[in-house]
């Protein structure tokens, strides 16, 4: 099938040859129980629609234009989110019973697979920051240590940024890896919208920091339906093929085309406005923190007052509550309107992204000026 630069015209131009659907889903797109929801273009794999188990066309383009547009050798869609990411790498990277680096504080889906892989872990600690009593960014040298011990480690894993944005110093650690010969990979699914636009002052992706497979989720920052997510491949040192085994292993034989036309269209619109997007969210973000800098109780986090940090993301604004986190998130939720990310004991977790307004963010300012004020 011939295929366009939009994977929505090349399933609306299957859709015009009318075929009646012998073949699931059982809808067969004549039946919403959601007026909203887009059934006609709930498909399955079928002559025209492609396979992404087995990529040849429309989805295999639509998974180039997005490893173009991320810098990555190559990319893979995901419909089962980046927990099929981490545990479709670490399957493709690390022979069973092998052992790997882990920075403490990974997410579930790490421990998942090292429980299905009869993987050994060792940990690296990164170091506390308080008072958000929050994970600060591993130290390259703490890798280093870790190899000069003589034990044999399969792969490093990393989780840069984490959720509250911290990053590590990805270039450097990687620079060991390779020195030891051993694989890097970065569950950066907090990150899909790294290093993207350069000039918008987001810092620098994995993708392009030496890491070997690197693992996004793009609903997460970026404007793509739950669950969706992106595994890229970096280097050579990786097979392909491994990776492809793997996703077979893990990910659903019947993916949604709603979510993967979500990936596509998210991609899309970043090609086309994406730096426009992304100036707008960095202004918005100047303008919140600019606003805030006058707080005298409740604490943003900001990675230049921190030793234990070597980067951070902005558009996670995290903040320390001395009432408490639910105190604050009670009152952000009944008073005024929010609904944050995260609460913990002292700290509240407020996510924002390329579709947040300076409005939006300055309101939220605004809140948290009038939150303090009553301290």
């Amino acid at each position: 099938m011939k295929h366009s630069d939009s994977l929505h015209a090349d399933l609306q131009a299957y859709l015009q040859k009318d075929l009646y659907p012998l073949h699931m889903p059982g809808h067969k797109r004549r039946f919403s129980c959601a007026g909203a929801l887009p059934f006609d273009l709930d498909l399955t794999e079928v002559p025209g629609t492609d396979d992404l188990h087995e990529a040849q066309d429309i989805l295999k383009a639509s998974m180039e234009r997005t490893a173009a547009l991320f810098h990555a050798k190559r990319t893979w869609h995901l419909v089962n989110g980046s927990t099929l990411g981490n545990l479709a790498a670490l399957y493709a990277a690390v022979p069973f019973g092998g052992s790997i680096l882990c920075m403490e504080g990974c997410h579930r889906s790490i421990l998942h697979a090292a429980e299905l892989l009869h993987l050994h872990i060792e940990w690296l600690i990164p170091p506390v920051i308080t008072p958000f009593e929050v994970a600060g960014s591993l130290s390259p040298s703490d890798v280093r240590k870790a190899f000069e011990s003589g034990r044999i480690y399969h792969a490093v894993v990393l989780t840069s940024p984490t959720y509250e944005g911290v990053l590590a110093d990805v270039s450097a650690i990687a620079s060991i890896c390779r020195e030891y010969d051993v694989s890097l990979i970065v569950d950066q699914a907090h990150g899909a919208h790294l290093g993207l636009f350069p000039e918008c002052g987001f810092p620098e992706s994995a993708v392009t920091q030496g890491a070997d497979l690197v693992i996004q989720s793009t609903h997460k920052t970026l404007p793509a339906l739950t669950q969706t997510a992106l595994l890229h491949l970096c280097s050579d040192r990786i097979d392909p093929d491994a990776v492809e085994h793997a996703l077979d292993v893990f990910e659903t034989s019947s993916p949604s085309y709603l979510l993967l036309l979500s990936i596509d269209e998210c991609v899309r619109t970043l090609q086309k406005d994406g730096a426009a997007l992304f100036a707008k969210w960095q202004d918005a973000l100047h303008s919140f923190y600019d606003r805030v800098s006058s707080l005298r109780h409740l604490r943003v986090f900001s990675p230049q007052t921190q030793e234990e940090v070597f980067a951070a993301d902005p558009g996670k604004i995290l903040l320390y509550a001395p009432m408490g986190g639910e105190a604050l998130s009670q009152l952000l939720r009944t008073r005024y309107g929010f609904e944050p990310e995260k609460v913990t004991a002292q700290t509240v977790l407020a996510m924002t992204s390329c579709m947040d307004t300076k409005e939006a963010l300055l309101r939220f300012a605004d809140a948290l000026l009038a939150i303090d004020n009553t301290l």
